[in-house]
Parts: structure tokens; C-alpha cells; sequence
């Protein structure tokens, strides 16, 4: 084993102390390169990267990367862990060589875990699934119901954070029993059931949410509300009468009295659309913007501009939304070229959450062959938001259809059949199928195969 033979790990770091992390890892380099796999070599190996890490030096991270993954004597999961944690501050790129090169060396459950974390930071959300799925089954193979079940949450978690995967996260959040779990992975299953398409079980989530909304945690009691209020916010007009009471049931807990009657104003004015008369539905709207200067001013310079009136002069905050009323203002006045200037400078500003403005102006602006270009750009920004268009995802699918954008349009029509929107299966499946045999008779045979097998996936 050469030097190596009495090298510890705690000796190594006692190098690095002398030395310096240059220094240290030009010394430990060649001696790591010159041995066998030991345990006082995992040990160096260890030291190395932590060096390697501190002064930036990606050759020598990725060659160390090599050795470890071959490194099965004395080599640990814990040891490395920190290593990877100090590189996704640093250097993602190189956090997930050194998790791949974790994985090769050991294929288990933990550094499957570790990875997923180093893909889900990365933004590699697929690959992050992947990973958790692949930590839960080798947990149960292992016989270690307790990792795989800590997986499966994590799994439900990182899926339903993503817009077409919330049906995705309710399954696996279903396979997963309640007993004994805390207060974090109550959170966690609960949101991931909002996702379901049975209004019964999204119920059973909001119950769960409403509950931990009276938790002593006060992390988990707001979180518990925040998921709660997102959840009627995405629903848009899906969102049913049992579930608006128990969102306002959870928002009733929020502490702070002024954002809370604010919320439970607005409740309210949604609760007063369902099923009522314009001059009900306009007087709840006027009620909800009453507690809020923003939201007052955005009414009052809406209903100009739809009375044909101008935007007005532009705010010194909120100036997304003044821009997206403009560009309905300069269309409704025939000025498509003022209007394809604002559509751009809102893709400057950027969407946000999706605010209802942005959501009109886009859909206005595809019908335009002026503005057309832009508005394509703006919607495929605002379909990475998690906001909800005020006439529904399948009516910017329509219009993104006859605007000849089709990839976007599938994909509208993916968020109106997550939201549960009326005839949004059936149109979605039509969709697919027809997008897939068009992709088969222009020789793109991956693309057919994609759109097909979604469609079949789709059908349930």
C-alpha cells in the first residue's frame, strides 16, 4: 500500500492543516494515485476532495471522483456527503460528478438519496425522480421499510411540485400509510393528494392542511395554509364548493389579521361567483379589492381599459400588470405595433406567478399576426408559472392552436386535464393522437411514439 499503509483519515486533515489545501493535495494526489484501494486510502481520497473543493480545481475533483468510485474498502456514504453539500455552493456540475461517482461506487439507497438531492438542486427534476423511485426499491429489496417509505415522501414531494405531475404525486402519495408520520410528512402527503382527480380524496388533503394549520410548528402551520391557498389558486373555477370552505377554513388560521381578512376577502368573492348574477359577482370583486391598495388600483384600471378607456399612467410599482393591460389598450385601439412593444418589455419584466393580466394579454395578442411572435414567447413563459389563466388552460390552448404552436398547445392542454377542466381528457387525448400520427407521416417516428404513449397514458 505504500505510504498510505498508516495514513488515517484524521492524519490526512492533520496534513491538510500543515500544508494548506494546495499543498495537501499535490502531496496526497500521487500518493493516492500509487495505491491500492485501503482504508487509509479512502481516507486520503476524502481529504483530497475536500481540498479539491476549497481551491476550485475541477481536474483534480474529477480524477479523485474516478478513484472513489472503485474505492470499496473503508469508504463511506457520510464521508463524502459533506463534500458534495460544500460543492452544490459552489460548483454543481461538479457535486454531481462526485454523486455519480458515490453511486457507482455503491449502489444503496442512501447514495441514491444523496444524488436525487444533487439532481433536484441542479434543476434536474426528472433525473431527481429517478433516483428517489430507485432508493425506494432498493430499500425494500434491502428489507428497510423505514428508507423506502422516507423516499416515497420525498418522491410525492419533489413531484408535486411540478405542474404536470401532480396526479403522479397523489398515486405515490396514496401507497404510502399515515401511521406514525410526523407533522413534515403529513404536510408533504396531504399536498401531494391535492393532485387527485376525485374531489373526495383532494378533500381528505385540504382536511389534513386545515389540521396542521392549528400545529404549535409555526413552519409547518403556514406552510400547511400557503398549500392550501395555492391549491384554490391553481384549481381555478374547478375548484368545487367543499374544497373553497375548507381552503378558508385553513386561511382562517393565518396570524397576521391583516393578510388574514384580506385572503378571507377574496375567498369570499370567489365563493360569490359560483352560480350568481354580474352584479353579484362584480360586487364581490369590488368587496376583495377594497382591502388591498394594489388590487384596487388593478380593478379600477381593468375596467377602464375594457370600457375603452386608457391604462392610465404607469404605477411605480406593479408594473407587470400595467404593462399587460396596456397591450390589451393598444390592441382593443387597433395599435398593433404599440402592442407588440408592450408584449415585449412584459417578457422583460417577466410573468411572476402568472398574474390573470399577463395570462389575457397573451391570449389577445395571439390572435394578432402583428403580435403573434411574442405572444407565443410570453405564453410559453407563463406556462412554466404556476398560475392559472382566468378563462382556463383550454382556452390558451385554443388560441395557441390556431397561433400554429402545438408543442405549447399540448401543453395547456396537460395543466386544463391536471386542473380537471371539462372535456380537457377527451380534447387532450384527440390532441396527442392526432399530433402523433402527423409526427409518423413526416418521419419523426420518436416524436409519434412520445405523443401516442401519452395519449395512452392519458386515458387512464
Amino acid at each position: 500500500m505504500g505510504l498510505l499503509s498508516d495514513l488515517g483519515l484524521g492524519a490526512a486533515r492533520s496534513l491538510r492543516t500543515r500544508l494548506g489545501a494546495r499543498g495537501a493535495l499535490r502531496v496526497l494526489s500521487p500518493m493516492i494515485a500509487s495505491s491500492d484501494p485501503s482504508p487509509a486510502r479512502a481516507a486520503a481520497i476524502v481529504v483530497a476532495l475536500e481540498c479539491a473543493a476549497e481551491v476550485g480545481d475541477a481536474d483534480a475533483l474529477e480524477s479523485l471522483a474516478t478513484w472513489w468510485a472503485v474505492e470499496h474498502v473503508g469508504a463511506r456514504t457520510a464521508d463524502v456527503a459533506p463534500v458534495i453539500a460544500s460543492l452544490l455552493r459552489t460548483s454543481k456540475p461538479l457535486a454531481r460528478v462526485l454523486a455519480d461517482a458515490e453511486v457507482l461506487r455503491r449502489d444503496h439507497p442512501l447514495s441514491r438519496a444523496l444524488r436525487a438531492v444533487v439532481h433536484e438542486q441542479s434543476g434536474a427534476l426528472d433525473d431527481a425522480a429517478a433516483d428517489w423511485r430507485s432508493a425506494a426499491s432498493e430499500a425494500e429489496r434491502a428489507g428497510d421499510p423505514r428508507r423506502a417509505r422516507a423516499a416515497r415522501v420525498e418522491l410525492a414531494r419533489l413531484l408535486a411540485r411540478q405542474s404536470g405531475r401532480k396526479l403522479d404525486a397523489a398515486r405515490v402519495a396514496s401507497s404510502i400509510p399515515e401511521d406514525d408520520a410526523g407533522a413534515r410528512e403529513r404536510l408533504v402527503l396531504a399536498i401531494a393528494r391535492l393532485g387527485e382527480t376525485g374531489r373526495y380524496a383532494r378533500v381528505r388533503g385540504l382536511d389534513a392542511l386545515v389540521e396542521l394549520a392549528s400545529q404549535r410548528d409555526e413552519t409547518i402551520a403556514r406552510a400547511a395554509i400557503r398549500a392550501a391557498c395555492a391549491h384554490a389558486d391553481e384549481s381555478g373555477a374547478a375548484l368545487t364548493g367543499v374544497e373553497l370552505e375548507r381552503v378558508r377554513s385553513a386561511a382562517a388560521k393565518w396570524p397576521d389579521p391583516h393578510e388574514r381578512a384580506r385572503v378571507l376577502a377574496t375567498l369570499d368573492a370567489i365563493a360569490a361567483t359560483v352560480d350568481t348574477d354580474d352584479a353579484a359577482r362584480s360586487a364581490a370583486l369590488v368587496r376583495a379589492a377594497a382591502v388591498d391598495d394594489t388590487t384596487r388600483a388593478q380593478l379600477e384600471r381593468a375596467r377602464a381599459v375594457l370600457s375603452g378607456g386608457a391604462v392610465g399612467p404607469r404605477p411605480s410599482r406593479d408594473a407587470g400588470t400595467w404593462c399587460a393591460l396596456a397591450v390589451i389598450a393598444s390592441l382593443r385601439a387597433g395599435r398593433d405595433d404599440d402592442a407588440r412593444d408592450r408584449v415585449r418589455e412584459l417578457r422583460a419584466i417577466g410573468v411572476g406567478d402568472g398574474e390573470p393580466a399577463a395570462w389575457t394579454a397573451a391570449w389577445c395578442a395571439l390572435a394578432r399576426p402583428a403580435t403573434r411572435p411574442d405572444a407565443i414567447a410570453l405564453a410559453e413563459a407563463l406556462l412554466a408559472t404556476r398560475g392559472t389563466p382566468p378563462r382556463g388552460f383550454l382556452h390558451i390552448a385554443s388560441h395557441l392552436e390556431h397561433a400554429g404552436a402545438e408543442t405549447l398547445a399540448l401543453r395547456a392542454m396537460a395543466r386544463a386535464h391536471e386542473q380537471r377542466e371539462p372535456g380537457a381528457k377527451e380534447r387532450r387525448i384527440e390532441a396527442l393522437v392526432r399530433a402523433g400520427w402527423r409526427a409518423w407521416s413526416e418521419g419523426r417516428r420518436d416524436d409519434a411514439r412520445e405523443h401516442l404513449l401519452e395519449a395512452r397514458a392519458a386515458r387512464g
